[in-house]
Formats: C-alpha cells, sequence, structure tokens
C-alpha cells in the first residue's frame, strides 16, 4: 500500500496488525475474559499500569510503574489519535506523515515483542 502512495491506508493497515496481535494475546491470555470492543480499551487492558496481561518491564519501582502507565498512555492514545479517525472517515495524509506513523507503529510492535518477552508468554 504504501508503495503504491496509499499512505493512509498503509497506516491504518499497521495498526490493524497491532490491534489484532494484542487481541489475540488477550484471548490466549484470558479466555473466559469477553475481549474488549474498543482498540483503545483493549490496549488500556492488556497493558494496564496496575494489573496489566502484558507487562512491558519490571515494575517493582518507580521507573518501571512510569515505563509501563507511559506506553499505555501512547499506545492506547495512538489509536485515539492515528487508528480511530482512519477507520471511521476516508482521508489522505502525505508521505512523510506516513513514514512517521509507521514508525511509530514499528516501535510499539517491537516493545509488544518485549513485554512478551518479559511476561514469558508464548506465541
Amino acid at each position: 500500500l504504501f508503495e503504491d502512495q496509499h499512505y493512509a491506508n498503509a497506516v491504518n493497515d499497521a495498526f490493524v496488525e497491532i490491534a489484532d496481535r494484542v487481541r489475540n494475546l488477550f484471548v490466549r491470555l484470558r479466555p473466559s475474559d469477553s475481549v474488549p470492543t474498543s482498540d483503545v480499551t483493549l490496549m488500556n487492558t492488556v497493558f494496564s499500569e496496575n494489573k496489566p496481561i502484558i507487562e512491558i518491564c519490571d515494575r517493582s519501582n518507580q521507573s518501571g510503574k512510569d515505563t509501563q502507565k507511559g506506553f499505555m498512555m501512547m499506545i492506547s492514545g495512538a489509536f485515539s489519535a492515528i487508528r480511530n479517525p482512519k477507520a471511521h472517515s476516508n482521508f489522505q495524509i502525505s508521505e512523510e506523515d506516513a513514514v512517521r506513523k509507521l514508525m511509530l507503529a514499528s516501535m510499539f510492535m517491537y516493545k509488544i515483542d518485549d513485554g512478551v518477552s518479559y511476561s514469558n508468554i508464548k506465541e
């Protein structure tokens, strides 16, 4: 999509992949719980600062607590600010904006990798 200059769709698809991965992890780790229907709620639930399903790092000190909370806020905020507007309307973005947003999506996937590893989750 990106190479065909469908920049907004490329970004949207990247965030759909993140949501799908997190949703699949939620289902695997909490099979009897209802999956949140909102991606923002899903991110806040899975990466919760108080009772995370996936811990990004050691939360035994303030730095770790702040890191977990900050990641939760960043990823849920990105779904509010980047994913949801595209999902509800059809608009275009520049190549430069798409690159920045795709880099953010990539960073989120790497942080999820870190959390899966830290939490000893087998995917």
